[in-house]
Protein backbone atom coordinates (compact mmCIF):
# COMPACT_ATOMS: atom_id res chain seq x y z
CA UNK A 1 0.00 0.00 0.00
CA UNK A 2 1.02 3.28 -0.99
CA UNK A 3 2.09 5.80 2.02
CA UNK A 4 -0.05 8.45 0.73
CA UNK A 5 -2.98 6.46 1.34
CA UNK A 6 -2.37 5.29 4.77
CA UNK A 7 -3.91 8.69 6.66
CA UNK A 8 -7.17 8.00 4.52
CA UNK A 9 -7.34 4.19 5.56
CA UNK A 10 -6.49 5.11 9.14
CA UNK A 11 -9.83 8.01 8.87
CA UNK A 12 -11.89 5.04 7.48
CA UNK A 13 -10.75 2.70 10.35
CA UNK A 14 -11.62 5.36 12.82
CA UNK A 15 -14.66 6.34 11.53
CA UNK A 16 -15.96 2.32 11.60
CA UNK A 17 -14.74 1.94 14.71
CA UNK A 18 -16.66 4.83 16.32
CA UNK A 19 -19.98 3.42 14.18
CA UNK A 20 -19.36 -0.35 15.46
CA UNK A 21 -18.50 0.87 19.18
CA UNK A 22 -21.80 2.23 19.13
CA UNK A 23 -23.86 -0.60 20.71
CA UNK A 24 -27.61 0.04 22.21
CA UNK A 25 -26.19 0.75 25.88
CA UNK A 26 -23.81 3.47 24.71
CA UNK A 27 -26.48 4.81 22.34
CA UNK A 28 -29.24 4.66 25.00
CA UNK A 29 -26.91 6.09 27.87
CA UNK A 30 -24.78 8.71 26.20
CA UNK A 31 -26.23 10.04 22.61
CA UNK A 32 -29.63 9.98 23.41
CA UNK A 33 -29.16 11.26 26.53
CA UNK A 34 -27.14 14.20 25.28
CA UNK A 35 -28.67 17.84 25.90
CA UNK A 36 -28.05 20.75 24.28
CA UNK A 37 -26.42 22.73 26.51
CA UNK A 38 -27.64 26.17 24.86
CA UNK A 39 -30.96 25.35 24.06
CA UNK A 40 -32.00 24.43 27.47
CA UNK A 41 -30.19 28.18 28.07
CA UNK A 42 -32.31 30.04 26.01
CA UNK A 43 -35.38 28.06 26.76
CA UNK A 44 -34.49 29.43 30.81
CA UNK A 45 -33.82 32.82 29.88
CA UNK A 46 -36.75 32.91 27.75
CA UNK A 47 -39.06 32.23 30.63
CA UNK A 48 -37.66 34.40 33.26
CA UNK A 49 -37.64 37.08 30.62
CA UNK A 50 -41.57 36.27 30.39
CA UNK A 51 -41.59 36.82 34.33
CA UNK A 52 -39.34 40.20 34.13
CA UNK A 53 -41.95 41.63 31.78
CA UNK A 54 -44.88 40.73 33.91
CA UNK A 55 -43.21 41.94 37.06
CA UNK A 56 -43.09 45.53 35.69
CA UNK A 57 -46.28 45.74 34.10
CA UNK A 58 -47.89 45.41 37.18
CA UNK A 59 -45.59 47.40 39.04
CA UNK A 60 -45.19 50.46 36.84
CA UNK A 61 -48.33 49.77 34.73
CA UNK A 62 -47.02 49.60 31.66
CA UNK A 63 -47.73 47.72 28.24
CA UNK A 64 -45.46 44.53 27.79
CA UNK A 65 -43.53 46.22 24.11
CA UNK A 66 -42.69 49.41 26.44
CA UNK A 67 -41.10 47.82 29.05
CA UNK A 68 -39.12 45.50 26.72
CA UNK A 69 -37.61 49.21 25.17
CA UNK A 70 -37.36 50.28 28.40
CA UNK A 71 -35.54 47.38 29.64
CA UNK A 72 -31.62 47.44 31.04
CA UNK A 73 -30.23 44.10 30.74
CA UNK A 74 -26.55 43.54 32.55
CA UNK A 75 -25.28 39.62 31.11
CA UNK A 76 -22.75 37.99 32.31
CA UNK A 77 -22.19 35.19 35.42
CA UNK A 78 -23.44 34.85 38.93
CA UNK A 79 -21.40 38.56 39.35
CA UNK A 80 -24.41 39.49 37.54
CA UNK A 81 -27.44 37.70 39.00
CA UNK A 82 -29.26 39.46 41.55
CA UNK A 83 -29.26 42.41 38.60
CA UNK A 84 -32.73 40.40 37.90
CA UNK A 85 -34.19 40.38 41.68
CA UNK A 86 -33.74 44.46 42.78
CA UNK A 87 -36.61 44.85 45.07
CA UNK A 88 -37.90 47.88 46.70
CA UNK A 89 -36.21 46.89 49.77
CA UNK A 90 -32.88 47.11 48.19
CA UNK A 91 -34.12 50.80 47.43
CA UNK A 92 -35.30 52.29 50.77
CA UNK A 93 -32.81 54.03 52.84
CA UNK A 94 -30.06 53.30 50.99
CA UNK A 95 -27.45 55.97 51.31
CA UNK A 96 -25.19 54.95 48.20
CA UNK A 97 -28.17 56.08 45.80
CA UNK A 98 -28.87 59.81 45.08
CA UNK A 99 -32.47 59.05 43.19
CA UNK A 100 -34.22 55.82 44.48
CA UNK A 101 -37.65 56.62 42.82
CA UNK A 102 -36.05 57.63 39.61
CA UNK A 103 -34.41 54.00 39.73
CA UNK A 104 -37.73 52.28 40.55
CA UNK A 105 -38.86 53.54 37.51
CA UNK A 106 -36.42 51.20 35.23
CA UNK A 107 -37.22 48.03 34.06
CA UNK A 108 -33.79 46.45 35.21
CA UNK A 109 -32.95 42.42 34.68
CA UNK A 110 -29.97 39.80 34.07
CA UNK A 111 -29.16 37.27 31.34
CA UNK A 112 -27.09 34.75 33.13
CA UNK A 113 -25.08 31.97 33.24
CA UNK A 114 -22.95 30.88 36.42
CA UNK A 115 -19.14 30.50 35.97
CA UNK A 116 -19.84 30.88 32.77
CA UNK A 117 -16.85 31.45 29.58
CA UNK A 118 -17.47 34.07 27.48
CA UNK A 119 -18.12 31.91 24.81
CA UNK A 120 -22.18 31.00 26.52
CA UNK A 121 -22.50 34.43 27.53
CA UNK A 122 -21.79 35.20 23.37
CA UNK A 123 -24.50 32.41 22.91
CA UNK A 124 -26.92 34.21 25.34
CA UNK A 125 -26.28 37.81 23.90
CA UNK A 126 -26.52 36.64 20.28
CA UNK A 127 -29.99 34.63 21.12
CA UNK A 128 -31.78 37.59 22.90
CA UNK A 129 -30.85 39.92 20.14
CA UNK A 130 -32.47 37.72 17.31
CA UNK A 131 -35.50 36.60 19.39
CA UNK A 132 -36.38 40.01 21.68
CA UNK A 133 -37.32 43.79 20.88
CA UNK A 134 -34.18 45.76 21.26
CA UNK A 135 -33.96 46.85 24.69
CA UNK A 136 -33.09 50.66 25.93
CA UNK A 137 -29.27 49.07 27.77
CA UNK A 138 -27.39 46.26 27.43
CA UNK A 139 -24.66 45.76 30.42
CA UNK A 140 -22.16 43.51 29.30
CA UNK A 141 -19.81 41.97 32.05
CA UNK A 142 -16.46 41.74 31.59
CA UNK A 143 -14.53 39.33 34.20
CA UNK A 144 -11.16 37.62 32.89
CA UNK A 145 -11.75 34.53 34.43
CA UNK A 146 -14.58 34.43 32.00
CA UNK A 147 -11.82 34.06 29.25
CA UNK A 148 -9.50 31.32 30.44
CA UNK A 149 -9.27 28.50 28.48
CA UNK A 150 -8.54 26.07 31.00
CA UNK A 151 -12.02 27.19 32.66
CA UNK A 152 -13.62 23.99 34.57
CA UNK A 153 -16.77 24.95 33.39
CA UNK A 154 -15.19 25.26 30.06
CA UNK A 155 -16.14 21.93 27.63
CA UNK A 156 -16.16 20.61 24.36
CA UNK A 157 -19.68 20.49 24.01
CA UNK A 158 -19.41 24.36 24.20
CA UNK A 159 -18.31 23.96 20.37
CA UNK A 160 -20.00 20.80 19.87
CA UNK A 161 -23.67 22.16 20.89
CA UNK A 162 -23.47 24.96 18.43
CA UNK A 163 -26.25 24.34 15.05
CA UNK A 164 -24.63 24.38 11.92
CA UNK A 165 -26.23 27.63 11.39
CA UNK A 166 -24.63 29.45 14.87
CA UNK A 167 -21.13 27.63 13.75
CA UNK A 168 -20.90 29.59 10.22
CA UNK A 169 -22.07 32.96 11.47
CA UNK A 170 -18.89 32.44 13.97
CA UNK A 171 -16.57 30.48 12.08
CA UNK A 172 -14.21 33.76 11.36
CA UNK A 173 -13.82 33.89 15.12
CA UNK A 174 -13.02 30.25 16.35
CA UNK A 175 -9.86 28.72 16.68
CA UNK A 176 -8.32 26.49 14.50
CA UNK A 177 -8.69 23.90 16.97
CA UNK A 178 -12.43 24.46 18.08
CA UNK A 179 -13.07 24.42 14.10
CA UNK A 180 -11.47 21.15 13.70
CA UNK A 181 -13.07 20.09 16.99
CA UNK A 182 -16.95 20.74 15.65
CA UNK A 183 -16.23 19.16 12.46
CA UNK A 184 -14.79 15.81 13.91
CA UNK A 185 -18.00 15.86 16.02
CA UNK A 186 -20.09 15.92 12.98
CA UNK A 187 -18.62 12.48 11.95
CA UNK A 188 -17.82 10.80 15.48
CA UNK A 189 -20.65 10.29 17.59
CA UNK A 190 -18.39 9.75 20.64
CA UNK A 191 -16.56 12.16 19.77
CA UNK A 192 -19.51 14.68 20.24
CA UNK A 193 -20.92 12.81 23.40
CA UNK A 194 -17.48 13.86 24.83
CA UNK A 195 -16.58 10.74 26.71
CA UNK A 196 -13.91 11.00 29.62
CA UNK A 197 -12.22 7.56 28.98
CA UNK A 198 -9.30 8.69 31.42
CA UNK A 199 -11.67 9.03 34.18
CA UNK A 200 -13.53 5.64 33.46
CA UNK A 201 -10.32 3.92 32.87
CA UNK A 202 -8.38 5.02 36.23
CA UNK A 203 -11.61 3.89 37.85
CA UNK A 204 -13.05 7.19 38.11
CA UNK A 205 -10.62 9.11 41.10
CA UNK A 206 -10.23 12.19 39.16
CA UNK A 207 -13.82 12.64 38.89
CA UNK A 208 -14.34 11.45 42.89
CA UNK A 209 -11.77 14.32 43.72
CA UNK A 210 -13.32 16.96 41.68
CA UNK A 211 -16.75 15.82 42.90
CA UNK A 212 -15.11 15.93 46.59
CA UNK A 213 -13.82 19.59 45.74
CA UNK A 214 -17.54 21.02 43.98
CA UNK A 215 -19.54 19.75 47.50
CA UNK A 216 -16.46 21.41 49.39
CA UNK A 217 -17.48 24.95 47.99
CA UNK A 218 -21.50 24.26 48.36
CA UNK A 219 -21.23 23.59 51.64
CA UNK A 220 -18.60 26.51 52.08
CA UNK A 221 -21.01 28.96 50.33
CA UNK A 222 -24.06 27.75 52.42
CA UNK A 223 -22.10 28.76 55.56
CA UNK A 224 -21.31 32.14 54.22
CA UNK A 225 -25.19 32.61 53.15
CA UNK A 226 -26.47 31.38 56.89
CA UNK A 227 -24.15 33.91 58.05
CA UNK A 228 -25.16 36.66 55.97
CA UNK A 229 -28.59 35.67 56.33
CA UNK A 230 -28.11 36.45 60.09
CA UNK A 231 -26.28 39.29 59.95
CA UNK A 232 -28.83 41.26 57.65
CA UNK A 233 -30.77 44.28 58.42
CA UNK A 234 -33.22 46.87 56.44
CA UNK A 235 -31.48 47.06 53.54
CA UNK A 236 -27.89 46.02 54.22
CA UNK A 237 -26.85 42.58 53.22
CA UNK A 238 -23.65 40.92 53.66
CA UNK A 239 -20.35 41.67 55.00
CA UNK A 240 -18.00 44.52 54.74
CA UNK A 241 -14.42 44.06 53.60
CA UNK A 242 -13.37 45.04 56.77
CA UNK A 243 -15.61 43.57 58.98
CA UNK A 244 -14.97 39.65 58.63
CA UNK A 245 -15.30 37.62 61.07
CA UNK A 246 -12.73 35.32 61.99
CA UNK A 247 -14.39 32.42 60.92
CA UNK A 248 -15.79 34.08 58.24
CA UNK A 249 -12.20 34.84 57.34
CA UNK A 250 -11.58 31.11 57.25
CA UNK A 251 -15.00 29.84 54.86
CA UNK A 252 -13.76 32.64 52.43
CA UNK A 253 -10.39 31.52 52.15
CA UNK A 254 -11.56 27.63 51.57
CA UNK A 255 -13.91 29.62 48.91
CA UNK A 256 -10.60 31.35 47.26
CA UNK A 257 -9.04 28.05 46.85
CA UNK A 258 -11.84 26.54 45.05
CA UNK A 259 -11.94 29.73 42.62
CA UNK A 260 -8.14 29.07 42.18
CA UNK A 261 -8.84 25.40 41.11
CA UNK A 262 -11.67 26.16 39.21
CA UNK A 263 -11.00 29.29 37.20
CA UNK A 264 -7.09 30.74 37.72
CA UNK A 265 -4.62 27.09 37.07
CA UNK A 266 -3.08 26.94 35.01
CA UNK A 267 -4.52 29.92 32.81
CA UNK A 268 -4.34 30.50 29.24
CA UNK A 269 -6.35 33.26 27.19
CA UNK A 270 -9.06 31.62 25.02
CA UNK A 271 -8.58 32.89 21.40
CA UNK A 272 -11.99 31.72 20.59
CA UNK A 273 -13.95 34.00 23.66
CA UNK A 274 -11.42 37.30 22.70
CA UNK A 275 -12.87 37.02 18.94
CA UNK A 276 -16.28 36.58 20.08
CA UNK A 277 -15.98 39.25 22.73
CA UNK A 278 -14.75 41.80 19.58
CA UNK A 279 -17.89 40.32 17.52
CA UNK A 280 -19.54 41.39 20.02
CA UNK A 281 -18.46 45.24 20.13
CA UNK A 282 -17.73 45.16 16.67
CA UNK A 283 -21.40 44.49 15.75
CA UNK A 284 -22.51 47.06 18.59
CA UNK A 285 -21.35 49.47 17.10
CA UNK A 286 -22.58 48.95 13.09
CA UNK A 287 -25.85 48.05 14.60
CA UNK A 288 -26.04 50.65 16.32
CA UNK A 289 -26.82 48.74 20.00
CA UNK A 290 -26.75 50.88 23.07
CA UNK A 291 -23.74 48.60 24.65
CA UNK A 292 -22.15 49.34 27.95
CA UNK A 293 -19.15 47.31 29.03
CA UNK A 294 -18.70 46.69 33.20
CA UNK A 295 -16.25 45.04 35.49
CA UNK A 296 -17.81 44.03 39.13
CA UNK A 297 -16.28 44.59 42.31
CA UNK A 298 -14.73 41.72 43.84
CA UNK A 299 -13.24 41.60 47.70
CA UNK A 300 -9.78 42.34 48.45
CA UNK A 301 -9.08 38.81 49.94
CA UNK A 302 -9.64 37.11 46.70
CA UNK A 303 -7.58 40.17 44.95
CA UNK A 304 -4.11 39.30 47.29
CA UNK A 305 -5.02 35.41 47.54
CA UNK A 306 -5.30 35.24 43.22
CA UNK A 307 -2.56 37.84 42.59
CA UNK A 308 -0.19 35.40 41.97
CA UNK A 309 -1.84 33.71 39.09
CA UNK A 310 -3.24 37.01 37.39
CA UNK A 311 0.09 38.51 35.94
CA UNK A 312 -1.85 38.75 32.49
CA UNK A 313 -4.62 40.37 33.76
CA UNK A 314 -3.37 43.89 33.17
CA UNK A 315 -2.10 43.27 29.62
CA UNK A 316 -5.94 41.78 29.05
CA UNK A 317 -7.65 44.84 31.05
CA UNK A 318 -5.50 47.36 29.03
CA UNK A 319 -7.12 45.39 25.78
CA UNK A 320 -10.34 45.56 26.85
CA UNK A 321 -9.77 49.54 27.38
CA UNK A 322 -8.30 50.03 23.92
CA UNK A 323 -11.15 48.12 22.66
CA UNK A 324 -13.59 49.81 24.40
CA UNK A 325 -12.36 52.91 22.80
CA UNK A 326 -11.96 51.96 19.55
CA UNK A 327 -15.64 50.84 19.17
CA UNK A 328 -16.46 53.98 21.02
CA UNK A 329 -17.95 51.48 23.85
CA UNK A 330 -18.53 53.15 27.79
CA UNK A 331 -16.31 50.90 29.96
CA UNK A 332 -17.15 51.20 33.55
CA UNK A 333 -14.68 49.55 35.76
CA UNK A 334 -15.86 49.21 39.61
CA UNK A 335 -12.43 47.43 40.44
CA UNK A 336 -10.93 51.09 40.29
CA UNK A 337 -10.94 52.23 43.65
CA UNK A 338 -13.71 54.47 44.57
CA UNK A 339 -15.64 54.05 41.63
CA UNK A 340 -18.12 52.80 44.23
CA UNK A 341 -19.70 54.13 47.86
CA UNK A 342 -21.28 51.12 48.59
CA UNK A 343 -18.55 48.07 50.13
CA UNK A 344 -20.73 45.11 51.10
CA UNK A 345 -19.65 41.65 50.02
CA UNK A 346 -22.03 37.97 49.59
CA UNK A 347 -18.73 36.58 49.37
CA UNK A 348 -15.18 37.22 48.35
CA UNK A 349 -16.45 36.77 44.23
CA UNK A 350 -20.14 38.61 44.84
CA UNK A 351 -20.96 41.76 45.21
CA UNK A 352 -23.74 42.16 47.81
CA UNK A 353 -26.98 42.80 46.03
CA UNK A 354 -27.34 46.06 48.62
CA UNK A 355 -24.77 47.34 46.15
CA UNK A 356 -26.39 46.85 42.95
CA UNK A 357 -28.45 50.39 42.80
CA UNK A 358 -25.74 52.33 43.36
CA UNK A 359 -23.99 50.09 40.23
CA UNK A 360 -27.57 50.82 38.13
CA UNK A 361 -27.25 54.67 38.94
CA UNK A 362 -23.79 55.21 37.67
CA UNK A 363 -24.34 53.42 34.35
CA UNK A 364 -27.68 54.31 33.65
CA UNK A 365 -28.77 57.57 35.37
CA UNK A 366 -25.05 59.26 35.50
CA UNK A 367 -23.86 58.80 32.36
CA UNK A 368 -22.15 61.67 30.73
Amino acid sequence: MKLKYFPLLLLTLLFLLDKIFLIPQVRTLVVQNHVNSYEVLDTLQDKLYTGHIDKYKKELGREPDTIEKETVIFMGTSRSVEYANLNKSVFDKNPYIKNPEALRQIPVTSWTVRAAPFIHIYQIYSHFLKTHTRPKMLVLEINYISFNKNNVFREKKDIYDFTLEEFSEIYSELSNKDKVEYIASLFFVLNRSNINWKSLILSGANSKQDVNATLDFVINAKKLMEMKENKDAGWMQGFKQSEESKEQMGINSKYNEWVIQSFFQNFQIDLTSMNLFKKVLREAKEKNINLVLYRPRTHELLKSETLRFTKGEAKWLEEVKQLSKEYSIPFYDFEQPGSLECDYFADTSHLSKSCFPEVVEKIVLQRK
